[in-house]
């Protein structure tokens, strides 16, 4: 596959998926985890919710019994 090609596969893939720009931060922050059969995203939970890191942590709204995944954080 020549450049061309590919950055044609990356465009096609961006076209593919709208929200994939909102995503750029957590891709290039995230640490994976391979287990078996399974790839996981490794989380863990922020100890200050003030500051936290994308890619990194998560919050638990136990209310909701939910979590957010924060994908961008201006004060980063």
């Amino acid at each position: 596959m020549n450049q061309g090609e590919k950055y044609q596969a990356i465009a096609r893939f961006q076209d593919s998926y709208p929200d994939f720009a909102q995503f750029r931060e957590l891709i290039q922050n995230a640490e994976v985890h391979e287990e078996k059969n399974a790839t996981y995203l490794v989380l863990r939970p922020a100890t200050d919710i003030t500051s936290m890191k994308v890619g990194e942590e998560y919050q638990y709204h136990k209310e909701q019994k939910l979590v957010l995944v924060p994908l961008h954080i201006d004060n980063q």
